[in-house]
């Protein structure tokens, strides 16, 4: 089994995932032991995310009403930019794969989601919105905390010299 990108397939990269030969990105992220499959969900998702932020915040502007500028900020922050930076890292350490990197995804994907449809409601005075920005919020933080995990307990504690020589020359 092989977890180079070009051997990506399937509705996340090309023909066919190449974790267990499913086409199915999410039995992949289940059976994964180390590939790159999370990251690139993290960063798909929050390019999505961020692409939606961002035209709400066009389309605000062109109204001139900026009242669901709240929605926009934490669609973006939390939906798009957080995750991204997960992707990135997590594409950085393939090595960090498992159950903790998924309930990261999910409770991020959702939380990211739940939290800016929450504060909309909020910001409309609608009934259902409490409920929804506070579950939204809780998934984010507990997004946040799995993040932190991950980058403390699973990932090395110091850098070596070595490390940051090379990666600073040209």
């Amino acid at each position: 089994m092989t977890t180079s990108p070009a051997a990506w397939h399937g509705p996340m990269g090309g023909a066919r995932c190449c974790l267990a030969g499913t086409d199915d990105p999410w039995r992949a992220i289940a059976r994964d032991g180390g590939s790159p499959m999370k990251g690139m969900l993290f960063l798909r998702t929050g390019v999505v995310l961020l692409l939606v932020g961002i035209v709400m915040g066009m389309v605000m502007g062109g109204r001139h009403d900026f009242t669901y500028a709240p929605v926009h900020a934490h669609l973006n922050l939390v939906g798009g930019v957080l995750m991204m930076v997960a992707g990135l890292f997590y594409n950085a350490r393939p090595d960090l794969a498992g159950r903790l990197v998924t309930a990261h995804y999910v409770s991020h994907a959702l939380g990211g989601v739940l939290l800016p449809i929450g504060i909309y409601g909020s910001i409309a005075g609608t009934a259902w919105a409490g409920p929804v920005v506070g579950s939204g919020s809780v998934l984010a933080l507990l997004a946040l905390l799995l993040f932190a995990i991950n980058l403390f307990r699973r990932a090395p504690a110091s850098v070596t010299a070595a490390a940051l020589d090379s990666a600073s020359a040209p």
